[in-house]
């Protein structure tokens, strides 16, 4: 049993009113999840899924939630893509972050509109193409050009860039920016948990284990640090007209030991030099699960508020 499986297993139905958790494995699965679609009354549905993805020569796995379809009545759900961190995968939104908590509660108190939350199996792939380099895959190009596609056709979410909105965790803080200013055509809005941008800090003063660790060859082996800066959010921003610029939304915890709130209020501040505004905040906590499940109400919360501008 999967690690979401044998989460939702361990629950109560009295503690878990909402919540369905389903595995759609085998293809006869996945048929029976893609026919019912939004049908299970009364209930959200989180599901854990693959695609074949031509960008990496293999299938790509992922977490699918979809509201309780009583809170769609007719309407097109918007799409919000969350990315995981290092060490790391997209069902921890789930087990470790609570994110279909969350999710339920906000849309079934009228405060976030119906919404299905993708999130994707990365690895270490700092979510930039790299199998040229032989690192871990063309992981933006899978993500952007082959899920996200596939997505939306499935759970007929609206593919309106006003109905898009990407964040992330760590790493993933770093992706989500990425994506959203190397792609502006796609996300309304961006937002950074505790992002890992390594401002205050230049890698190639660490170790070389601990840099193969952590990067494992997404921006070459030896890193390469020029790639890594071109390939980053304040290197996709010198490249961005400011006009097409998403919402963008940095929180981190006062207690992170790496202090990425800090490197949050240096690249906000870079930004800002671009004519790219940002919004800042800040949450009690490390750089852990606990501190990322409090940030992801005001982070959704800071979403629906860039989707209500864009309509």
């Amino acid at each position: 049993m999967s690690r979401l499986g044998a989460i939702s297993a361990g629950r109560s139905a009295a503690s878990r009113p909402r919540v369905r958790s389903g595995l759609a494995r085998s293809c006869g699965a996945c048929v029976l999840a893609l026919a019912l679609g939004f049908a299970a009354v009364g209930r959200a549905e989180v599901q854990e899924r693959s695609i074949a993805s031509p960008a990496l020569g293999r299938d790509l796995p992922h977490v699918v939630y979809t509201p309780p379809p009583e809170t769609v009545r007719g309407r097109t759900p918007a799409l919000v893509l969350l990315l995981h961190g290092t060490v790391s995968r997209g069902g921890d939104w789930i087990t470790m972050a609570k994110a279909a908590e969350t999710l339920d509660r906000l849309i079934a108190a009228g405060r976030l509109r119906p919404v299905v939350a993708l999130m994707p199996d990365a690895g270490n792939s700092w979510y930039v193409d790299s199998a040229a380099l032989g690192g871990p895959g063309d992981y933006q190009r899978a993500i952007l050009d082959d899920l996200l596609p596939a997505i939306e056709k499935q759970w007929r979410t609206d593919p309106r860039r006003e109905a898009r909105a990407v964040a992330g965790i760590s790493m993933g803080g770093f992706g989500a920016l990425r994506f959203a200013f190397a792609r502006p055509e796609l996300f309304v809005a961006a937002a950074s948990m505790s992002g890992a941008f390594w401002t205050r800090s230049d890698q190639r003063t660490r170790p070389p284990e601990i840099v193969a660790r952590i990067f494992q060859g997404a921006f070459g082996t030896p890193f390469d640090r020029d790639r890594f800066v071109a390939l980053s959010p304040l290197g996709e921003a010198a490249r961005l007209d400011p006009a097409r610029a998403p919402a963008v939304m940095f929180i981190a915890g006062r207690e992170d030991r790496f202090r990425t709130l800090e490197e949050s209020r240096d690249l906000a501040a870079r930004f800002a030099e671009r004519g790219i505004a940002s919004d800042i905040a800040e949450v009690p906590g490390d750089h852990d699960w606990g501190t990322w499940e409090r940030s992801l109400e005001p982070v959704l919360l800071f979403i629906e508020r860039a989707f209500a501008a864009a309509r």
